[in-house]
């Protein structure tokens, strides 16, 4: 069996100054690689995930500590890994950066975990960020108007999708 590709659902890259990978969720939760055998034959156990995407001269993550975590966020750590080896791959100015996009109640303990696997000088370059915010920002520029209707109109399983 194929394992599912990765590829980041956003990405915002400015040549020789940054790039930036979005992984957004809406319904869906960020999913995990615990410790143990492979869950089916298209996954990977934790430490298979963490020598498969791996490279030591990335800086971003700190692979002692994930390798001693329970469970890591594996669309997480596969993005952070791809933003960083792609921004070298562009300019060594470049700086890569990694954004969980979701709803405002989601995912809160899921940010503060993975946050917890970068090292502390790079703790800048995760951010957890919330569609709401996003609205919240929008308010104040007129010609956004579109993206503001739509998150507030926006249903899933046609109940309000967003508190705005």
């Amino acid at each position: 069996m194929d394992r599912p590709l990765t590829e980041p659902d956003i990405a915002l890259h400015l040549p020789g100054k940054y790039l930036i990978l979005i992984e957004a969720k809406f319904t869906s939760p960020n999913t995990f690689y615990t410790r143990g055998p492979r869950k089916d034959a298209g996954s990977l156990t934790l430490d298979e995930l963490l020598a498969i995407y791996h490279d030591g001269r990335l800086k971003i993550l700190d692979r002692a500590r994930a390798s001693e975590a329970r469970r890591v966020a594996y669309q997480l750590w596969r993005n952070t890994v791809f933003a960083e080896w792609m921004a070298r791959h562009d300019h060594a100015d470049t700086k890569a950066y990694h954004v969980n996009l979701v709803r405002s109640s989601y995912e809160r303990d899921t940010a503060r975990e993975f946050a917890g696997l970068l090292h502390d000088d790079h703790q800048d370059q995760f951010v957890r960020l919330t569609w709401e915010r996003i609205y919240e920002l929008a308010e104040s520029v007129r010609e956004l108007g579109h993206l503001r209707r739509y998150l507030e109109t926006k249903t899933a399983g046609l109940v309000k999708a967003f508190r705005v």
